[in-house]
């Protein structure tokens, strides 16, 4: 069962949430605090993060897009996978996107 640990702060954090659950995927948990990062969602019990990546809040500005690739690679670094989801892969290619992340949730 998931455990909701924040409020959305999204439009796309409210779709993903809704397309896990329809997808039957748990063991999420939301805007968690992972090695000193709050991340939008992540399977502890596989060690997967999934980030939902809009436009104004992660490609926007350059300091948010590097500070985002440092906290990525300290994640990977203690063993954390992380993946990314866009708008577009959320919104108009649900089902690639959930085949996506099982297939990362498979590789641990």
């Amino acid at each position: 069962m998931p455990v909701t640990v924040g409020v959305a702060g999204s439009e796309l954090e409210t779709i993903m949430r809704s397309i896990f659950r329809q997808a039957g995927l748990d063991g999420w948990v939301f805007h968690e605090c992972v090695e000193g990062y709050e991340v939008d969602f992540c399977f502890p019990g596989r060690r997967v993060i999934v980030e939902v990546d809009g436009w104004e809040d992660h490609a926007r500005y350059r300091s948010g897009w590097e500070h985002e690739r440092e906290r990525d690679l300290l994640l990977q670094s203690v063993g954390w996978l992380v993946v990314h989801v866009t708008w577009r892969m959320v919104t108009r290619q649900a089902e690639a996107c959930v085949a996506r992340i099982r297939s990362a949730m498979a590789m641990r």
